[in-house]
């Protein structure tokens, strides 16, 4: 399985924390190139900052994304402290961890690594 980590943030503290511990990271800056890429290259795994959102059409981005790249695993990094913004974002988008910013890197990792094994244990690929 190629376990490709797709990351759409300008944040340089997640970049290099991703690229320390993950060899295959591709990086993007705007959300438009992540949904091109993710309709090609179907990504595993996806992290989205919501910083490089535009505000209220987070729900459309991340329906898209998973529309293009069904099986694709959403961590949500979100700028935004609210439970109704948490809802708004969540509702019908399979996003798989939920983060608030300031994250904790060694969570993130920790989540990462399980979501791969789980990937691998239930033969998951694309064809």
């Amino acid at each position: 399985m190629n376990k490709k980590i797709s990351i759409l943030s300008n944040d340089n503290e997640i970049k290099e924390k991703l690229k320390e511990k993950f060899a295959n990271v591709e990086y993007f800056d705007n959300y438009i190139s992540l949904i091109t890429s993710s309709m090609i290259n179907k990504f595993p795994m996806i992290i989205i900052d919501s910083k490089e959102l535009p505000i209220f059409n987070e729900q459309k981005i991340i329906n898209s994304i998973n529309q293009f790249s069904p099986k694709s695993k959403i961590i949500y990094i979100s700028r935004i402290d609210d439970i109704e913004y948490q809802k708004i974002v969540r509702n019908n988008n399979q996003i798989t961890y939920y983060a608030n910013y300031p994250v904790d890197m060694f969570s993130i990792e920790k989540i990462i690594n399980t979501i791969f094994e789980n990937f691998d244990k239930v033969e998951y690929s694309y064809e």
